[in-house]
């Protein structure tokens, strides 16, 4: 519309009155507020910085997930390695009670043998046997 009033304000062809009104016109439209537009633009500005923060937050945040990932990975791997050392640990513990096992048998015996033959005085065994008892109850 801008440019049709211009034609006819130029146009020497056409009326004083015509070409006055569409001078009018034209100002009217040039001196209309251009307030909305201003908004928009500046409401597009704000909302492509806010953009850029988010974008900027979402690398950060990716960053941080990378790197999460990475320590998880190591802790999954050190988890592994503690359960296989606990299941080395665990065989060795169940062949060790069993040495323990035949060395508690193999003391009462012995201990059976002084007594019976009497190479020992009674207060003697009745130590020995007592710490035997001790041990037995901290055998699984």
């Amino acid at each position: 519309k801008k440019e049709e009033l211009e034609k006819i304000s130029r146009d020497e062809n056409l009326g004083i009155v015509k070409r006055n009104r569409a001078k009018a016109e034209l100002s009217a439209i040039q001196n209309q507020d251009s307030l909305p537009l201003r908004a928009a633009k500046i409401q597009n500005e704000a909302a492509l910085k806010k953009l850029t923060r988010a974008a900027h937050a979402a690398g950060k945040a990716a960053k941080d997930a990378e790197i999460a990932l990475g320590n998880a990975k190591k802790t999954q791997y050190e988890a592994n390695q503690a359960r296989r050392v606990a299941l080395e640990t665990g065989k060795v513990a169940e062949a060790i009670k069993l040495l323990a096992k035949e060395a508690c048998d193999r003391v009462e015996e012995v201990l059976n043998e002084v007594l019976r033959d009497k190479k020992a005085g009674k207060g003697t065994i009745f130590y020995i046997e007592r710490e035997l008892q001790e041990a037995k109850k901290f055998m699984p």
